[in-house]
């Protein structure tokens, strides 16, 4: 595949080019030492490590196929892309409160550095593979969305605008990203590595025989997020800044028609300039991304061989990244994977957005589950949960004319082109995310099976299975973007099913 076109109300507006086929390989070491040992001392036990690895990849010389666009490319081979060393403790910790075995507290806390699949500066990788460029197909008729030949009539290796075509987004395509580097802070050093440490504490308590509680806190938090700073065009300055009015939609927090501001474009001058440095997020401010969670959870028998687990699980995970809302040049890797937004989406640079707190219900499920055995070898068996219903979000396509009447000019992805003949676009977020959710989802399953003896050692056991018992038909996914078909039904909870099965053991 070479090209990718993006169509507005059944129009072409833009094309994205292809630097087809590509491949990559690398190597990697991993060594790591592990130290232990355990300690009891009356009632409390430590359990105390420490992990200390070296990793070092590094990828060999390599020659690319050419492709539509692009000839024969060569990649020289690198060494130490990444080469990072951790130090990182692991300690545990056991008390038996009464001394009688029946009540627990038990905690732990350890550093766990990301597990590396791909090499983040294989030279492979910094190949510009892909370029986008305004299209403004002018064989459409007045009207007519089927009259375009769908043809863009520009010369497309040329990557200033020409023709039917913008001008390419990155100048580089095609070529290694010689302006994209990284620091050496991005690649190696001392526990500078991306990790988290995750921390916990449990108490375990025998309510009586047979029943046990189990209540738990948990927290994970992250350090060593990496920053891509677009330095040719890094300051203010190179950017100007919008607000645009969000349409009037009862389903949108306060009914719509609200300003969304900190949406950033570049100046036309600046357009198409990349020279990107990877480094330690740090430099520019403090990112944190923190989960803190409760357990709480009941076990036990009952009856004649009844067995019952279930409980309440709560927990959040709280985002901010507001050190980016002056730097437009400025991207982390992680801030459209934390917000849960598409990767085609502008978060906007503001408070609202920037900062995601979820509330608790969000993270909150509730799920039981009961087996009991009847007389006749009949056993029956139960599941309740109850889940969150999923996030809403409603990604925005703004037209160039609407950004004209907040910045007085086209987008810079077409400077050169008429108000009428821009076909660039803006995407962006109409939702602070994580504020608005689906109804809560609440699904009953049921099982009943009979045990057949059909000698001494032949075994046949029937199962009838009802899944969805109340016929819950909760949307799990929906249309993301804000249109007619805005949260149009992707995907709904399955209907209530009926399922006959049997297993022979023999």
């Amino acid at each position: 595949r070479a090209f990718v076109y993006t169509f507005k109300n059944q129009r072409p507006v833009a094309l994205q080019l292809l630097a087809t086929p590509t491949h990559f390989e690398e190597t990697a070491l991993d060594a790591a030492i592990y130290v232990q040992d355990q300690w009891t001392m009356d009632r409390l036990t430590l359990n105390l490590g420490l992990r200390y690895n070296d990793i070092d990849m590094s990828s060999p010389e390599l020659v690319l196929a050419p492709g539509f666009f692009v000839g024969q490319r060569n990649v020289p081979a690198a060494e130490h892309i990444p080469h990072w060393r951790n130090l990182s403790p692991r300690v545990g910790a056991a008390y038996d409160l009464f001394g009688d075995g029946r009540t627990a507290i038990k905690g732990s806390l350890g550093m766990y550095p990301d597990i590396i699949r791909v090499s983040p500066a294989n030279p492979a990788n910094l190949f510009s593979l892909t370029t986008n460029r305004t299209w403004n197909d002018t064989s459409f008729g007045a009207g007519d969305p089927r009259s375009g030949n769908f043809r863009p009539d520009c010369e497309l290796l040329n990557p200033v605008a020409n023709g039917e075509c913008g001008a390419w987004s990155d100048q580089n395509f095609g070529r290694p990203r010689l302006s994209t580097r990284n620091a050496p802070d991005s690649l190696e050093g001392f526990n500078g590595q991306f990790r988290n440490w995750q921390a916990s504490v449990n108490f375990q308590h025998e309510l009586t025989q047979g029943f046990a509680l189990n209540v738990g806190y948990f927290r994970t938090w992250y350090d060593g997020f990496l920053a891509t700073d677009n330095v040719a065009v890094s300051g203010a300055a190179n950017f100007d800044s919008f607000c645009i009015t969000a349409p009037s939609d009862s389903r949108l927090p306060g009914g719509g028609g609200n300003q969304i501001c900190g949406l950033y474009d570049l100046k036309p001058a600046s357009f198409g300039r990349v020279d990107n440095v990877v480094t330690q997020a740090s430099n520019y401010g403090d990112q944190t991304q923190v989960y803190n969670g409760l357990d709480l959870t009941l076990t036990g028998r009952f009856g004649q061989g009844g067995q019952f687990s279930g409980g309440l699980s709560m927990g959040r995970t709280v985002t901010d990244n507001c050190f980016l809302n002056d730097n437009p040049s400025v991207t982390t890797a992680a801030f459209l994977n934390v917000l849960a937004l598409p990767a085609t989406s502008t978060v906007p640079r503001n408070s609202e957005f920037c900062h995601v707190a979820p509330p608790w219900s969000s993270g909150t499920q509730l799920k039981f589950l009961a087996v009991y055995p009847l007389p006749w070898d009949l056993e029956t068996s139960a599941i309740v949960q109850n889940s969150p219903g999923i996030p809403i979000t409603a990604s925005y396509v703004v037209s160039n004319a609407q950004v004209r009447e907040a910045l007085g000019r086209n987008l810079s992805a077409c400077p050169s082109q008429t108000v009428t003949t821009c076909t660039a676009t803006y995407r962006t977020e109409l939702i602070p995310p994580n504020t608005m959710f689906e109804p809560r989802l609440t699904q009953v399953d049921l099982r009943f099976s009979r045990l057949f003896r059909l000698g001494a050692t032949t075994r046949l056991r029937g199962h009838l299975d009802i899944y969805n018992v109340f016929n819950a038909s909760n949307v799990l996914s929906m249309t993301p973007t804000y249109g007619a078909a805005w949260k149009n039904v992707a995907y709904a909870l399955s209907a209530r099913l009926l399922r006959i099965g049997a297993q022979l053991d023999f």
